[in-house]
């Protein structure tokens, strides 16, 4: 019982990078915001209520310190609230130029409901938001391959040159060096997706640590 328990709660959990994270992240941000102020609204009335209507009590000040968590659950909301969760006729479209020409790989269904993995060497992210000191970032999509690192810019007007040179930095920081190609051009993006095949699929060359450190970097 407690295994299969265990199983439905990361069934539920949804990860960095699967399908949907934008929008899941941000119902589960407000909800905790609307949580985190009834908490400490009710605190405070119950405070008021045994102290005959005195704030200067303990409770009061359990009730202010539920700011903390509503505080940083909202600035998560604001972080997220400037982005868009992909159409899944997009990422459709993304996983469909990726398996042209690939011979093994999941099907679109379960690449979409749980796992990012669309074969042992090719991870496919999508609604990647990620920060640096000076920049919050978005990329609609990111393929990781053997071959490199791809994105498709998500929201318009960011620095290009920025976020690639972060992220090769970065990937450089955890010995993790590889070609890293940004476009805001869907088209583009696409055709370095349809490329993934056709340029062969080298086990031996394929770091693993490339996935796991952007995975790292995807704000929570």
């Amino acid at each position: 019982m407690d295994t299969s328990k265990k199983q439905q709660k990361k069934k539920k959990s949804i990860m960095p990078g699967a399908f949907g994270y934008i929008a899941t992240k941000k119902k589960s941000y407000l909800c905790r915001v609307g949580i985190y102020a009834a908490i400490g609204i009710a605190i405070f009335v119950f405070g008021l209520l045994v102290n005959k209507f005195d704030h200067a009590n303990i409770f009061t000040i359990l009730a202010i310190l539920m700011v903390l968590p509503a505080a940083k659950a909202m600035v998560a909301v604001i972080v997220f609230a400037r982005f868009k969760t992909v159409s899944s006729d997009r990422y459709q479209a993304v996983f469909e130029a990726t398996t042209a020409n690939l011979s093994d790989y999941h099907s679109l269904k379960e690449v979409m409901a749980s796992t990012s993995v669309i074969d042992s060497k090719v991870t496919l992210l999508t609604d990647v938001v990620f920060t640096s000191v000076d920049k919050v970032m978005n990329l609609d999509f990111a393929l990781l391959t053997e071959h490199g690192f791809y994105g498709l810019v998500g929201k318009s007007n960011q620095d290009v040159s920025y976020m690639t040179n972060y992220l090769k930095d970065t990937l450089k920081e955890h010995h993790n060096s590889c070609e890293v190609k940004l476009t805001e051009k869907e088209d583009k993006f696409l055709s370095y997706a349809r490329a993934i095949g056709a340029n062969g699929v080298d086990d031996d060359a394929y770091n693993e640590k490339v996935v796991k450190t952007i995975e790292t970097l995807i704000v929570k």
